[in-house]
């Protein structure tokens, strides 16, 4: 595994944050912890294959490969100014490089309108659907911790009930890190970014995600929860989501400083400026017209 790659930050990623977690999971009651990292670093290895795949540098038609192709063009106009056929394979690759650029940002742009939507309030997108199953999930385990309150003097119905919400809570915990306390009358509370969302056979919050552009103009997430009612009760927690498949979605759109949509969007913009500038240059420089009295 070389450093520079996709895999390579991927792997780098994965260790890291593992290391970092591993110490919160074992001081955690919780042993739900662990699907939702493992979660997080499949759903983050995904992104990053998707990601990989748009921008086609494996299989040769990506960016690197058009500015490559680019500068030789550039390189042989330089040397024969009037050869005709050197001038019209720069202008082909350059016009291939421009399609190339363009083609890739919105495929970018197009990837992350179904990761995270737009800034329409109603749009949809991975994240919504994500959320909207993380809020069923809390009504579901409130309704489990209802009926073990009202079985706890039957045992084996009141074990199934909590293999029942044990299920629910891995699923939930596929979806964002959790904390959970158990109750003496056999319900459970859950708590997500320090707030309560259940306690016992009451769901207190429910999850809301409101896109916005941030200070640099890029498209961002801010996570909330809100009670029963649609009041915000937590302002912003996006930073408190560590793990789980939310926090993959949320590092990679707008958190990572090794794989993030908007940075490589960022760097896209640059190379492009970098190109505009080689090209004017040249035009500048009349190797175009060089030879186009002959």
């Amino acid at each position: 595994m070389q450093p520079g790659g996709l895999n390579w930050i991927i792997w780098k990623t994965a260790f890291t944050k593992s290391e970092c977690r591993f110490c919160l999971c074992r001081k955690s009651i919780s042993v739900f912890c662990i699907y939702s990292e493992k979660t997080y670093l499949d759903k983050y290895a995904d992104i990053a294959s998707n990601i990989e795949s748009v921008m086609n540098e494996l299989n040769g038609t990506g960016v690197a490969n058009a500015l490559d192709a680019f500068y030789s063009a550039a390189s042989v106009l330089n040397s024969s100014p009037a050869d005709l056929t050197a001038r019209q394979n720069f202008i082909s690759k350059a016009n291939s490089l421009v399609q190339t650029f363009n083609n890739t940002d919105a495929n970018l742009e197009s990837y992350q309108t179904q990761a995270i939507g737009t800034l329409a309030s109603n749009s949809e997108s991975e994240m919504v659907n994500q959320i909207d199953k993380v809020n069923s999930l809390l009504d579901q385990i409130a309704k489990v911790n209802q009926n073990i309150i009202a079985t706890r003097s039957s045992d084996n119905l009141s074990n199934s009930l909590q293999d029942q919400r044990d299920e629910l809570m891995k699923e939930l915990s596929n979806f964002l890190d959790v904390q959970v306390t158990t109750n003496t009358n056999g319900s459970i509370n859950v708590r997500v970014a320090n707030t309560c969302l259940v306690r016992g056979q009451t769901v207190q919050g429910y999850l809301s995600a409101t896109n916005y552009l941030d200070a640099n103009d890029n498209l961002a997430t801010r996570i909330s929860i809100n009670n029963p009612e649609g009041i915000e009760i937590a302002n912003d927690v996006t930073s408190k989501i560590q793990t789980g498949s939310i926090a993959a979605i949320l590092d990679v759109t707008q958190r990572s400083t090794t794989l993030n949509i908007n940075t490589i969007r960022e760097q896209m913009d640059a190379l492009a400026a970098e190109f505009a500038d080689v090209f004017n240059e040249i035009q500048t420089g009349d190797h175009l017209d060089a030879g186009a009295d002959r």
